[in-house]
């Protein structure tokens, strides 16, 4: 079995442990824990929804919140603290803007990459390349709505004042960096970009 220590205090025992992270003020942490074949998140000792496999944690700013990917037999998804975004093939890298109140991640589904931008207290959605809200549309399917589809994408990244959002894209055979749901100038390779402190 394995245990959390923290503080020298031992928590509750699993079949295992991986990826533990504190929040930015160091007073929680938040791990990966797996009993009886299902992975969940634990977070201050609280043990989040199971599901077939659950990664890549991170913090909301202010610490208040987890996002992480999860999967099982339906396919993946992006949980909020406990608010579950809807089923894709894929989805990777959450990511939280500087005040905390919208997440970005990759999905991959249908053969397709795209960004998807959203409240981080779903189900409002964001269009990713102007920042409005979308009025919600039970006939959307996945990916319509938020802007051009690529073959790949990577990333998503949030500038200082969380107004834009950037990431890797490629697509017939050229890579570039989209900000704001702009191309840049294609490339053979481009890595995850970043932005300046002042955004």
């Amino acid at each position: 079995k394995s245990m959390m220590i923290l503080g020298g205090m031992a928590g509750e025992a699993f079949d295992s442990i991986d990826e533990a992270v504190f929040s930015p003020d160091g007073s929680v942490v938040a791990y990966v824990a797996r009993e009886g074949g299902r992975s969940f998140v634990v977070v201050g000792g609280k043990r989040g929804r199971p599901f077939d496999d659950v990664g890549e944690l991170v913090f909301s700013p202010d610490g208040s919140t987890v996002a992480y990917r999860a999967c099982d037999i339906l396919g993946a998804r992006v949980v909020v603290g406990d608010t579950m975004h809807e089923e894709f093939e894929n989805v990777r890298g959450p990511a939280f803007s500087p005040d905390g109140s919208t997440v970005a991640y990759r999905v991959g589904h249908q053969g397709e990459a795209f960004i998807v931008v959203r409240d981080s207290c779903w189900p409002k959605e964001i269009h990713r390349a102007t920042g409005e809200e979308l009025p919600p549309d039970p006939d959307r399917g996945p990916g319509e709505g938020w802007g051009e589809a690529f073959e790949e994408a990577t990333g998503p990244v949030f500038s200082t004042e969380g107004a834009r959002v950037a990431y890797g894209a490629a697509i017939d055979g050229k890579c570039f960096v989209v900000v704001a749901g702009k191309r840049g100038p294609g490339f053979r390779l481009v890595s995850r970009p970043m932005f300046s402190p002042e955004g």
